[in-house]
């Protein structure tokens, strides 16, 4: 078998059209479930259940067994060209290479996870209201949705809308912008009791309320300038730039390298520290930083405002900054130079809304930064003086990438 015949497989498996229009509508439906293609695609393929959705999946699975049945192409299937990357996943995950629905089934995932939306698609929909309008949602300032709204039940992991479909808060919330979400669904449900909440929504999320999953999945999971401190909230004048810079990291999927917090007077007696995150287009265990897409790469963004003239906090918002790769290359290259980038770069779009005039309390506005900037140690490092633990050093990281074992006095 030439790679070419392979080859001319591989066209048809992943470059047909039918193929790809079934696959993204299985995506989009996996995606409202909360659900992922490579663990539940294949519950759906087995499942005796005669729901719609469930005869999807399986015509789709049964019609790559027909391709993969036909003209000897089972065996094709392994002499592609090794450098096809889909396939060489493919290979290492099978044992058994006469096992067709086993392949199959494979396949079928993979084709299935080609078909979720991109980074740079999330950003180029991030205005887009036909989800809201379709369900009479009428945002407020920033593309936001005021919780108070009857309509809508915050939970663990989405929003019930009106007894009848669950949404979901924006994909920029989630784990490293894709996985699921953790702490801030919780947090903001707890801060909605005493204070105006408000969310963006998933513009491309959308089921039946039966469809929502609860399912226990959810994940636990040297700077300069002015500390923070009640005094500085309370000064007149001060306007600083503090900088954290990490010298170790907590996950190695996710790098902040650079945090910039930023205090001034905003207003009269009204005081704001607006906090930016700065992450390398490469981690330090080799891969490529979750805010990267094609086109943009989408920074965190946090903004506190404290009242001096009631001693209390007001407001707290979390944010994603965009950027044309280039650009924020640039910015990045700033900070690495110890150079101050302007206050206002990129586009800003808000995720939540937190504001209280009678008041938020710090361990909250602490609670809703830490879970949105998750994986950045700065956060607790800026307002409480104190490290962060289960933090590696980054010589032990870099270490560990070229083979060679961490120094015995490395205490991680």
């Amino acid at each position: 078998m030439t790679s070419m015949n392979a080859d001319r497989l591989i066209s048809e498996l992943f470059s047909s059209k039918e193929l790809a229009d079934t696959a993204s509508e299985i995506a989009k439906e996996l995606a409202n479930r909360g659900m992922r293609a490579g663990q539940e695609y294949p519950q759906f393929v087995k499942a005796t259940s005669k729901l719609e959705f469930t005869r999807l999946c399986t015509d789709f699975h049964h019609d790559v067994m027909r391709i993969l049945s036909k003209n000897n192409n089972l065996q094709k299937l392994f002499k592609a060209d090794n450098g096809q990357m889909r396939l060489n996943m493919l290979r290492f995950s099978i044992k058994d290479r006469t096992d067709i629905d086993a392949i199959a089934l494979n396949l079928c995932a993979s084709l299935v996870q080609l078909q979720n939306p991109s980074l740079d698609d999330h950003v180029e929909l991030l205005s887009d209201r036909s989800l809201l309008d379709a369900l009479g949602i009428v945002p407020g300032d920033n593309m936001l949705v005021d919780l108070n709204d009857e309509r809508l039940a915050l939970k663990h992991h989405g929003i019930i809308f009106d007894n009848k479909f669950a949404i979901y808060p924006h994909q920029f919330l989630r784990r490293y912008y894709t996985e699921h979400f953790v702490d801030i669904p919780d947090i903001l449900n707890y801060a909605s009791k005493t204070c105006k909440v408000s969310i963006r929504i998933d513009p491309l999320r959308k089921t039946l309320m039966r469809n929502y999953v609860i399912d226990g999945r959810f994940e636990a999971d040297a700077w300069y300038g002015p500390r923070f401190s009640r005094e500085l909230m309370q000064d007149r004048y001060k306007h600083s730039r503090t900088l954290h810079k990490s010298y170790g990291i907590v996950d190695g999927h996710y790098f902040a390298e650079f945090t910039v917090f930023r205090t001034m007077m905003m207003d009269s007696g009204l005081r704001e520290i607006s906090i930016e995150e700065y992450c390398p287009l490469e981690t330090p265990t080799g891969l490529i930083s979750p805010g990267w897409g094609s086109k943009y790469f989408i920074q965190k963004f946090g903004h506190v405002i404290y009242d001096q003239s009631k001693d209390k906090f007001t407001h707290v918002d979390a944010a994603v900054r965009v950027f044309n790769v280039d650009d924020y290359s640039e910015y990045f290259d700033a900070i690495q130079s110890n150079r101050s980038n302007p206050d206002h770069i990129g586009v800003r779009h808000k995720m939540f809304l937190v504001e209280n005039n009678d008041g938020i309390e710090l361990n909250l506005i602490q609670a809703l930064l830490t879970a949105w900037f998750r994986y950045n140690p700065h956060i607790q490092e800026y307002f409480s003086g104190t490290k962060a633990e289960n933090e590696i050093p980054l010589e032990v990281v870099k270490a560990a990438r070229k083979g060679k074992p961490p120094k015995a006095n490395n205490q991680y």
